[in-house]
């Protein structure tokens, strides 16, 4: 599910890659090779503090069907939330 909001978020190397369980950072891997070999984009994995552009991956558990996921895009960042596969 695409959900819309308004504003527009810069994908850039800024951006930090905020992951709420550890075991996220097995599942971007894929993700970050092709946004390097693809944009030349490289991205962090950290926490951040204030407004700093991130990129929030979580896990969705409010009936998401299996391998399912919600894409917000705002001004501010990016969030998904999947499942689990």
């Amino acid at each position: 599910t695409l959900l819309p909001f308004s504003g527009n978020f810069d994908l850039s190397s800024n951006a930090t890659i905020v992951v709420e369980h550890k075991s996220l950072k097995k599942e971007c891997h894929q993700f970050l090779r092709q946004a390097q070999e693809l944009f030349n984009l490289r991205f962090n994995f950290g926490k951040i503090s204030g407004n700093e552009p991130c990129i929030f991956i979580s896990y969705d558990s409010t009936g998401l069907p299996p391998e399912g996921y919600e894409l917000y895009i705002n001004r501010d960042g990016v969030n998904l939330y999947g499942t689990k596969a």
